[in-house]
């Protein structure tokens, strides 16, 4: 028995105006509150307008800025620097029309725009779209194991257009050399340099945080440890800004001579101690791994309780994987002409949906991701989560 998950569908007109009923309510509650407070301030007397006034307003355009944001906040402070000269007496001189208290007026409110932004970014628990629902997978017939097979998104990337980059949050358009020949590989971001599978993989790692995009903007916490295969491009820089990041490359002649741990690794034997990591990140590396159970084992090991592995890899979606080279002892048989990706490195199996009961085997959860996500210049593609634990539970706000 499975459970499938399916990603929401969205009507993207009805859900901007859903979001833009309670931004005009916003603006409006801030100019109703400050001309509620002038009116207030008009009817005290003398005496106390010039001690209770300035702070009356003062504190609601804090206030409407806060909880409205900047805009709510600068109508506030024009709303009170309007009505104060309506209402007071041509003979008196007015609470807030002269520039100095304006211009402080602004002050506040961008102030407190800036902490609001702060503490909006330090409590961040939006989540992105994806598997929808809190829920335990249903068990498959050993009862230990839960996995999830959500279907392909609706509107795939076909094209480059203007998206938000995910990684370093850049707004402009995405390159294709290869004239849409090989989107995973293409729709580059002309700031940071990644494609569309280093943005696939961020996806998948910011899913299993429940963090919102761009990367650029995460809070960190040095704590946190994670380990990439060989991660190229625009996203190692943040991770290593505000993770304990590790980032290896395979050269066993480095790795023999005994170099840094932190930057040279053999996955298919770590040199690193039990549930070490607490996320562990690879992108087309494993189809090239002579020895991939071993680099499996070794993931699951290094992973701590609930850890994740978010895993990429050529796939096709059929009931086995496509061995191209099989080890036999110290030797390679091929069984195929040699294939080589990048850096010359041979391509042993292309893999299919055995590789899911594989991870479950070792223990993990497993859900599998197919879908492309526009807004971000992802294309149609397939991203594995991994997790170290016996259900998977993802939340989506929409």
């Amino acid at each position: 028995m499975s459970s499938k998950i399916t990603r929401p569908h969205i009507d993207h007109d009805q859900k901007a105006a859903r979001e833009n009923f309670p931004r005009l309510l916003r603006y409006l509650l801030a100019g109703c509150a400050t001309f509620l407070v002038v009116l207030g301030i008009a009817v005290m007397p003398q005496s106390l307008i010039s001690r209770t006034g300035p702070t009356l307003l003062f504190a609601v355009v804090l206030v409407s800025s806060w909880y409205g944001g900047f805009g709510p906040g600068i109508l506030a402070a024009i709303s009170a620097a309007a009505g104060t000269e309506l209402l007071s007496p041509t003979s008196a001189t007015p609470l807030l029309t002269r520039t100095a208290d304006t211009v402080l007026m602004v002050m506040l409110t961008t102030i407190a725009y800036m902490l609001s932004s702060i503490r909006r970014r330090r409590t961040d628990s939006g989540q992105l779209p994806g598997p929808v629902g809190t829920r335990q997978m249903g068990a498959e017939a050993s009862g230990a194991y839960y996995r999830s097979e959500p279907p392909s998104a609706s509107s795939p990337v076909t094209g480059v257009g203007k998206s938000m980059c995910s990684t370093c949050g850049a707004g402009a358009p995405f390159q294709d050399p290869t004239n849409g020949t090989n989107l995973r590989e293409s729709l580059i971001c002309p700031v940071c340099g990644s494609n569309s599978r280093d943005r696939m993989l961020m996806y998948g790692l910011a899913v299993s945080l429940g963090r919102s995009f761009p990367i650029r903007d995460w809070h960190g916490d040095p704590s946190f440890r994670i380990l990439e295969t060989t991660g190229y491009r625009g996203h190692p820089r943040y991770l290593g800004e505000k993770f304990d990041y590790y980032n290896t490359k395979y050269d066993p002649e480095k790795i023999a001579a005994g170099a840094d741990a932190r930057s040279y690794a053999d996955i298919q034997s770590l040199p690193y101690p039990d549930e070490f990591f607490d996320c562990v990140l690879s992108s087309d590396v494993f189809e090239h791994v002579r020895l991939d159970d071993l680099g499996f084992q070794e993931i699951f090991r290094v992973l701590k309780p609930n850890g994740t592995f978010v895993l990429q890899a050529p796939y096709g979606h059929v009931p086995q994987t496509h061995v191209l080279v099989r080890p036999e002892g110290g030797k390679d048989i091929f069984l195929e002409p040699p294939q080589y990706h990048a850096e010359h490195t041979l391509v042993y199996r292309i893999y299919g949906r055995d590789l899911m009961d594989r991870l479950c085997d070792l223990g993990f959860s497993v859900t599998r991701l197919h879908m492309a996500i526009q807004e971000y210049g992802i294309s149609e593609q397939d991203t594995f989560l991994a997790r170290k634990n016996t259900y998977n539970e993802f939340i989506s706000v929409d």
